[in-house]
């Protein structure tokens, strides 16, 4: 019989206690030095899903063949630019001027560093230059310098700025005259225009030199055009930095160096750029703020709680030397649990790592449970030793099958694919039983060796008899429970839990899943804000890509993914999409400037400028007279025109004639060198990918050979539907496609699956055990109403203050079920036993502070950062104040009920 093994058990512990307490200090010592010298960790989130998975495979091969997928972004931004403004060329430059800095800091670390890509010069594509344009982009570089064209031939005949200022007249006049409403539109090249008429003034007024002219055979149609080649999102408003940081696998912060030494360099650097803002983001960055945020968040709980529940097991049991002596038990199981984790899993990766705070909550109750019992055997008046035996057979099979409930409820994802998931379950339910074999054996032993010289209060020993716990017969009477005092009000507790559990029940039987990974970071985490920040600036954060073999597979992809412009935003590979389009588009424009030229002024003439200056002034204002988003388009130029009119007048002539004509030599010198050098670019000759850049080779031409085709999605793929129909529309269209978007697809797709195969298997394996302990239907529903009833309330209340399950909470779900079962398994045990009121009580006050260091451990994960974290704490710690409250409410009233009724147990 179970009992009398118990009482063997404790009988040869207490009588070899020495070899005990030697045996698990040796066991923990050496534990502790394996786990240290040899665990490692492994934060990357490709490690959570099993390895030989298909998807998983295929990405791994993406992963070493390719770069760019997961690159660290600096992100430059204005401060206090007005939404929905972008950034003027002057503030433009300052922002290039600050990534240039930045990027040269990094690259003085090439340890940390491998690759900062600053810009991709476009010199550097020689004469490919234009082709990987986006093809509006080329389209509106064309249209603009075809429109444009009137007045570079204007300045054929040597006119200079006054050629320049005739043209943009007469090409407006001629508008005007062939359509009316044509006068609200944008003349060519404004900005320029703007730019030049500014520039002009200010050689007027000041013999400085003037800043640079805006780039002129640009479009302003796409924020990512940018003559020097820097990366540009958003309408211009964001400048991003790609970076590959050198990774560390074994750290838990895999990028902790490089990111601190980049962070620490952007800070040195702002001060000086007080009109900038910058910060970094990318997948890398958000996992190593999420991975440093957990891990403060993780050791700063584990501290806070191993405090709390020691100060609350001192208070409750008046003692400080035996409470101490549990958590030097729970210490060794800790050792334990690490070697088992170093041998059999070799590391600990980003779910595993939690395990921790599991034990500190709930390993801990199992020497709650035993020295409630053994201090009420000392009141008994037996000795050290007969304490022990008494506590085996008043508590010894609720701990044995209570900790075997609670592993079977952590060992339930096991079985999935989810290898994170697992990975956590094997770990943590090992660890729990690691804790109740050392509240079993080293927490008695150290009992026995701190108490075994106490004078005994009455003459029983180690080897008095001591009454045995016996299943109670079907017609016993039953033992006392607290609702004796008040049997009116049994019933109706029994009655409105029923209810209230079965109304809560149906209304949180839909509970959402919150799916987006951003959404458990703390908000105002520096990579989350700028995650965010690209996210709305534009959705290329984040693709899929194709991998073919050869050139000629590409186009038939793109096509098809052209055809879902609904959810694809566009695509890119080394050879540029919409080549023989764009082809034609060159070709007609190099048609166009064929035999256009711009000659060496032929000398300025002031009174002539200041002519064309006032009849330009005069047409722009007909213009902004004529109607309103004219004059809201014009009224700056026209502003500008006013005061260099104004200047014209007001200096010497002598020498506004000298600053002039040096600027007007200057002017057609750059606009002739700008023109030639569009006109090298208009007649590109073959793409060979080994004369390309290296930026592009490794992004889009794999170790083997291969080739990319980068899909990015037009939807923000953060969120689960977004994400959904985007991997789906992409596996379509290529069962093979690769990207972070379908790794998550498939990778929440396992998580679903192994939350609803750990709920069903552990509710299986938990009623199975507990029918193979109590061989009695009722009795194995009495003792898991706790958990039935606790998680209905549960789930009700989560859904009336729309608290979703997400990543991080999900596993507060076996932890629950198993320390709900526990409740229920001690109180049927109690009632079931053949104690008097006092080891009931016992009972019950073990319980209360059990599930009371439970709320403190679990609750001290209210404080974190990582909202994923805190958010797990609170479902913790609200789910077991409603187990603790169901356990000592319902079931005592619901035995109380069936005493009063005569039903049997």
């Amino acid at each position: 019989m179970m009992q009398d093994r118990l009482y063997a058990f404790a009988d040869a512990l207490c009588a070899h206690w020495r070899a005990a307490v030697v045996l698990s200090a040796a066991a923990a010592l050496f534990a502790g030095a394996y786990a240290a010298l040899r665990l490692q960790f492994n934060s990357e989130r490709n490690a959570l899903v099993n390895e030989d998975l298909e998807f998983n495979r295929r990405f791994e091969a993406y992963s070493r063949n390719f770069e760019g997928h997961d690159y660290l972004l600096a992100v430059v931004e204005p401060a206090g630019l007005p939404e929905g403004a972008g950034p003027d060329l002057p503030l433009r430059g300052r922002m290039k001027a600050f990534l240039h800095r930045l990027a040269g800091e990094l690259r003085s670390r090439p340890d940390l560093f491998p690759r900062v890509y600053e810009r991709l010069d476009p010199k550097a594509l020689g004469d490919l230059a234009l082709l990987y344009l986006p093809l509006d982009d080329l389209r509106a570089v064309a249209r603009e310098t075809e429109e444009g064209l009137p007045i570079l031939r204007r300045m054929a005949d040597g006119s200079g700025l006054r050629g320049w200022f005739t043209g943009v007249r007469e090409q407006m006049e001629a508008r005007a005259a062939a359509d009316g409403a044509a006068t609200s539109e944008k003349p060519a090249s404004l900005g320029f225009l703007t730019g030049l008429i500014d520039r002009c003034a200010t050689v007027a007024e000041s013999p400085d030199p003037p800043p640079a002219l805006a780039p002129l055979f640009e479009s302003s149609s796409s924020s990512r055009l940018d003559s020097e080649g820097y990366f540009f999102a958003g309408e211009g408003r964001l400048l991003l930095l790609p970076i590959v940081p050198s990774t560390t696998s074994e750290a838990l912060v895999q990028i902790e160096g490089p990111l601190g030494f980049a962070r620490q360099a952007a800070a040195r650097l702002l001060p000086e750029f007080p009109e900038l803002r910058a910060g970094f983001t990318g997948r890398p960055a958000l996992y190593a703020d999420e991975m440093a945020t957990s891990k403060h968040d993780m050791l700063s709980s584990n501290l806070a709680s191993v405090v709390l529940v020691g100060l609350l097991f001192i208070l409750t049991f008046r003692s400080v030397v035996r409470p101490l002596l549990a958590v030097g038990a729970l210490a060794v199981a800790v050792a334990l649990t690490l070697a088992f984790a170093t041998f059999f899993f070799g590391r600990l990766n980003l779910l595993s790592s939690v395990f921790g705070i599991v034990m500190v909550a709930v390993g801990i109750n199992y020497g709650i449970h035993f020295l409630s019992h053994y201090q009420g055997g000392l009141r008994l008046g037996l000795d050290a030793a007969g304490a022990v035996r008494h506590t085996f057979g008043r508590a010894g099979n609720g701990l044995l099958i209570g900790a075997a409930t609670t592993a079977a409820a952590l060992y339930s994802p096991v079985f999935s694919d989810f290898q994170g998931l697992w990975e956590l379950g094997a770990i943590s339910g090992t660890g729990i039983l690691l804790c109740l074999g050392a509240m079993l054996v080293a927490f008695p032993a150290c009992l026995v060796a701190l108490d075994r010289k106490s004078p005994a209060a009455s003459t029983p020993t180690s080897s008095a008899p001591v009454p045995r716990a016996a299943t109670r017969e079907p017609g016993h009477a039953p033992r006392p429970v607290p609702y004796r005092l008040f049997p009116l009000a049994a019933l109706p507790v029994v009655l409105l839990t029923l209810a209230g559990a079965a109304a809560c029940a149906l209304f949180g039987r839909h509970v959402e899943f919150d799916y987006n990974l951003l959404h458990l970071q703390s908000p105002d985490v520096e990579s989350v804000v700028y995650e965010w920040k690209l996210i709305r600036a534009e959705n290329r954060s984040s693709s899929c890509a194709s991998i073919v073999r050869t050139a000629e597979e590409l186009e038939p992809l793109r096509e098809k993914y052209r055809a879902r412009r609904d959810v694809v935003l566009g695509t890119d590979a080394l050879f540029p999409e919409d080549e023989a389009e764009k082809r034609s588009v060159l070709a007609r424009l190099h048609q166009a400037l064929a035999g256009c030229e711009v000659p060496e002024p032929q000398g300025l003439s002031l009174a002539a400028l200041k002519r064309e200056v006032a009849r330009l002034r005069q047409v722009l204002r007909s213009y902004v007279e004529r109607d309103e988003r004219a004059e809201r388009l014009l009224s700056p130029v026209a502003d500008g025109l006013s005061r260099l009119q104004a200047r014209l007048e007001a200096g010497p002539a002598d020498e506004l004639q000298a600053r002039l004509a040096a600027f007007e030599y200057a002017f057609t010198a750059a606009l002739a060198e700008r023109l030639a050098a569009l006109k090298s670019l208009l007649r590109p000759g073959p793409v060979r990918p080994e004369a390309l850049p290296e930026e592009l080779r490794r992004r889009y031409v794999g170790g083997d050979g291969s080739l990319a085709l980068i899909v990015y999605p037009r939807k923000n793929v953060w969120e689960y539907a977004e994400m959904e129909e985007f991997a789906r529309t992409v596996r379509s269209i290529d069962p093979t496609a690769v990207g972070a978007p379908i790794q998550l697809f498939e990778s929440h797709k396992l998580f679903v699956r192994a939350f609803a195969q750990t709920v069903a298997l552990s509710s299986v394996a938990i009623l199975a055990l507990l029918y193979a302990d109590f061989r009695s239907l009722r009795r194995t529903l009495v003792a898991a109403s706790p958990l039935a009833l606790g998680m209905a309330f549960l789930l009700g209340g989560m859904r009336a203050f729309g608290v979703p399950f997400h990543f991080a909470n999900f596993f507060a779900v076996p932890i629950l079920i198993g320390s709900g079962v526990d409740n229920g398994v001690h109180l049927v045990h109690g009632y079931l036993g053949e104690g008097d009121a006092s080891t009931i009580g016992q009972t019950y006050r073990a319980i209360f502070v059990s599930s009371c260091t439970t709320l403190l451990g679990f609750g001290t994960l209210f404080t974190a950062r990582h909202v994923g974290l805190a958010g797990l704490g609170l479902l913790l710690t609200v789910g077991t104040g409603l187990l603790l409250a169901v356990s000592v409410l319902f079931v005592p009233a619901f035995l109380a009920v069936c005493a009063r009724f005569g039903w049997k147990l």
